[in-house]
């Protein structure tokens, strides 16, 4: 039985090859579009459960407020929160530090080399966490101070393939670190990343390092492992009372702590600022937002099937009245049409899976991963893949399937079918208002995110970013500055150098302030703020709107001078702040400095933000980063110059640097991608929604060719025809236009919310998309119209 049901269902696939191939198109596109959002977001949901205990680690975070500045919620806490919290808190098992050390030069024999995470943690980190170990005592390798643990490429880098457990490095300092042990790469869903892991120890073992003992210093981050019944609620109640009895009253103003569930920190971290070591965090409502495109598309592919399926129904009326005429009883007859959807079903999966195969690059280059499908070596995802086609198959073929097999076999013998045919005309119709609506809201939506996009790319952020080069800066770095400067510049390709503690575009540090009221009192305050080389407001060409900049020639800016910005000019209720005292810090003892000038307000932050109030300060405590402006035409012979005055400045410590545009690319990175993802699947969308309407203008014009032919001799013109046989389908384009506007201008707005510069949603995205979707609607429908138009009369009207 099973077997005469399979000839009959490949011939019926095989007699109609246009709908077949459509169908496969459609549903293979759909399949393909589902496979490759589901490498990504399964690699995303991944993220950091490989860890045993990753349920009950939580990574401990702050909300800071300082003065009227927005509060934000920052990564990062104070060194001694995880002892302390370890013995206030029952539910504390257990805590660890992670804190960033950087890129780091170590030698070892007759090789000296960069290490580019070096990060400190405490002995627990290697109970608490399950990274891969290789060799050695994992209990104890960072209990004793000055012990590393090195990744296996980190050691085979140095050690080649000898056994690196006992060997030395030393670092530039001179000191000796022992390596206790050998652990696997980071895993790529590994929110932590590092290359060596340094004894904590090494540091709080000095007891003179005060910054390790200091309250009210936010520099690394706690991950705090709690006993599985533990109440998260009920502490996050007792930390106002934890920050009073280890600080003050005062620290409440300041400072709200709270849990982030370890598993949640990849993909719900967007709003945490200072959050340095979260690896391509993502936000978790475009993954969301992937998985249901992925779905519409997937959704479109199955109501084509639908749709020609059931359009399709007078066409095998008369095999269905045949076959229950000879006793086919209305469940085979459900089995068999099911069973050439299933078929369908399958070999559009085969199609998806091998061109996954061959676009699965294309994805990695698009979302920056390291996906990969290998489909065939993984028995459980080729077993749920076989069992999504076979759901899919028969979700898309039940309703045809029912519809067919309720064919009256006296009418269909009797080709009276066409009563069916418009019985169902109704639920066709609804089937491409959904579709259209879909693509339409899709084509919507692409606009909106590509304008956006542009928006943030191309604002004037109030400084000139082009051409400017950043190259990091350690200790050696600073005592070389002035050198590295004065034979930087000699080229003149470079056409100007500073340098700053921090980076634009990224959240800048907050610090407490003190200064002069209007009244002439003393009050505190706070304000983001960033340590920069006289130079810097002329080299970013940041505008100056009262007073001067920075400049060498006056010898009381060096560490005594302030540039505000206007948002702290207002915020300090200042209406002419040159010359007012201003000063660092909550203590005023330690002598105020002056305001010398206010800068126009510049984005100094991503535009996820508003620009908030900032002081600049030129002071002798060195700096992170140096700038430099290059020039368009000669680019390659200034990088070139760079390399090599380097090189005789700086010896084998390689020159690392980034372009600034760069930065700030990476910054909207998630809105890149989400606008090239939206685009694509907009463009696949419309594309399987149109063929679909294509088989259906196939159908209709095959069920009115005698019309067509009556109304040529009659003196019909092809394009009168053709608009005859488009306008439904045009009408019902309309209609889903009507109803996706609302929505997709509903959706879109609640996701520029999230901007604090954003574009507002004009009225002719909504009729470009309606434009588009009806042109191309009338395009695909004409298609086929104007082949019937031409088709000479006589042919038409030809008795069947």
């Amino acid at each position: 039985m099973f077997q005469n049901y399979l000839k009959i269902a490949l011939r019926n696939l095989l007699r109609n090859k246009l709908y077949t191939s459509i169908n496969i198109l459609g549903l293979s596109i759909g399949m393909l579009v589902c496979l490759l959002i589901f490498l990504f977001v399964s690699h995303e949901l991944s993220f950091d459960r490989f860890h045993s205990n990753s349920e009950n680690i939580y990574r401990l975070n702050e909300v800071q407020t300082f003065g009227n500045i927005t509060p934000q919620k920052v990564a990062l806490s104070m060194p001694l929160m995880g002892e302390t919290m370890k013995s206030d808190f029952p539910e504390v098992e257990d805590f660890t530090r992670f804190h960033n050390f950087g890129q780091s030069l170590y030698k070892a024999a007759d090789k000296e080399m960069f290490i580019e995470s070096v990060i400190g943690v405490d002995s627990s980190f290697l109970n608490m966490f399950d990274f891969p170990w290789i060799e050695g005592d994992r209990e104890n390798a960072l209990k004793e101070p000055f012990c590393v643990v090195l990744t296996e490429s980190v050691a085979h880098n140095f050690f080649g393939d000898d056994n690196p457990i006992g060997q030395t490095i030393t670092d530039e300092d001179g000191d000796g670190l022992k390596v206790t042990g050998l652990i696997k790469d980071t895993p790529e869903n590994s929110h932590l990343q590092f290359d060596a892991l340094v004894s904590l120890t090494s540091i709080t073992a000095d007891t003179t390092n005060q910054w390790m003992r200091r309250w009210g210093s936010n520099f690394l981050v706690t991950y705090l492992q709690l006993s599985p019944n533990a109440d998260v609620a009920s502490m996050e109640k007792r930390f106002p009372d934890y920050l009073v009895k280890y600080m003050d009253e005062k620290a409440l103003e300041i400072y709200q702590l709270y849990l982030q569930p370890f598993r949640d920190v990849h993909l719900a971290s967007t709003e945490v600022t200072h959050d340095y070591q979260n690896y391509k965090k993502f936000d978790r409502k475009y993954v969301n937002l992937f998985i249901v495109l992925g779905l519409f598309v997937l959704a479109i592919a199955c109501i084509n099937f639908m749709n020609l399926s059931t359009a399709r129904s007078l066409h095998r009326a008369k095999e269905v009245g045949v076959r229950k005429t000879i006793g086919a009883s209305k469940g085979q007859l459900i089995w068999q049409f099911l069973g050439e959807s299933v078929i369908l079903s399958v070999i559009a999966l085969v199609i998806a899976v091998l061109f996954g195969e061959m676009l699965v690059k294309l994805v990695n280059n698009l979302a920056d991963r390291q996906l990969e499908l290998h489909i065939f070596t993984k028995p459980i995802l080729l077993f749920g893949l076989l069992s999504i086609s076979i759901i899919v198959g028969l979700l898309s073929g039940i309703l045809p399937a029912a519809i067919l097999s309720a064919i009256n076999p006296l009418q269909a013998i009797r080709q009276k079918a066409s009563k069916l045919a418009g019985a169902n005309f109704n639920f066709r119709s609804g089937l491409v208002l959904l579709q259209f609506a879909i693509a339409i809201g899709l084509i919507v939506s692409t606009f909106i995110v590509i304008q956006q996009y542009q928006y943030m790319k191309n604002l004037d952020t109030g400084f000139d970013r082009e051409q400017v080069l950043l190259i990091p800066m350690n200790r050696e770095v600073n005592e070389k500055y002035e050198t590295l400067r004065e034979r930087f510049s000699a080229d003149p390709g470079i056409l100007d150098i500073t340098a700053s503690r921090q980076r634009l575009g990224n959240n800048l540090h907050q610090t407490g302030c003190t200064y002069e009221t209007p009244e002439g009192g003393v009050k505190n305050n706070s304000s983001s703020w960033v340590n920069v080389d006289h130079n810097y407001l002329s080299f970013y060409d940041i505008e100056i709107l009262k007073g001067r900049g920075f400049s060498k020639e006056m010898g009381t800016d060096l560490n005594n001078a302030y540039v505000i910005n206007e948002a702290l000019a207002e915020n300090l209720g200042w209406d002419d702040p040159i010359g007012k005292k201003f000063t660092i810090g909550s203590n005023e003892e330690q002598g105020f400095g002056t305001i010398i000038g206010v800068a126009k307000n510049f984005n100094y932050n991503s535009l996820h933000h508003k620009v908030e109030p900032l002081f600049l300060c030129w002071r002798d405590w060195g700096f992170s980063e140096i700038s430099v402006r290059l020039d368009a035409q000669n680019i390659e012979s200034a990088i070139s110059h760079l390399q090599q005055e380097w090189a005789g400045v700086m010896g084998n410590r390689p020159l690392e640097f980034e372009f600034l545009d760069d930065h700030f690319a990476h910054l909207y990175r998630s809105e890149q991608q989400v606008s090239q993802v939206v685009s694509l699947l907009a463009f696949l969308a419309i594309f399987v929604a149109c063929l679909g309407l294509f088989g259906l203008a196939t159908i209709a014009t095959e069920q009115r060719i005698k019309e067509i032919g009556i109304r040529k001799v009659l003196g019909a013109t092809t394009v009168g025809l053709v608009n005859l046989l488009s306008k439904d389908f045009l009408k019902l384009v309309l209609i889903s236009l009507v109803i996706a506007c609302p929505l997709a201008y509903y959706f879109m707005e609640q996701w520029l919310m999230d901007f604090a510069f954003r574009i507002h949603i004009q009225w002719w995205v909504f009729a470009v998309a309606g434009v588009v979707a009806a042109g191309v609607a009338y395009l695909t429908v004409g298609f086929q119209s104007v082949k019937a138009a031409l088709m000479n009369p006589v042919e038409s009207l030809r008795s069947e």
